[in-house]
């Protein structure tokens, strides 16, 4: 069994999914579509999908955390099917 965590590039440039084969043809593997340079220990997600906190949170995602005991919001597109990153 191979287990993946994380981006599948490896440090001489290689892809990690090139070893991995074809899940029995049950799936593919994808690299993360986010991830925290530094480890941020995420303790909680929410998704707030009301305005209660203020119109401009509606509809966004927090992230709680232990290291630092931060709370990150993200916005989501309008499908609410992935993240707003810049």
């Amino acid at each position: 069994m191979v287990r993946v965590l994380g981006i599948s590039s490896n440090a001489d440039g290689s892809h990690l999914e090139d070893d991995l084969g074809g899940f029995e043809g049950k799936g593919k593997y994808s690299d993360p579509e986010f991830s925290w340079r530094q480890s941020v220990a995420p303790t909680a997600i929410a998704f707030l999908s009301s305005d209660k906190l203020g119109k401009q949170y509606e509809n966004d995602i927090f992230v709680g955390t232990v290291n630092g005991g931060n709370i990150f919001k993200f916005d989501l597109n309008n499908n609410r099917t992935e993240l707003v990153l810049e």
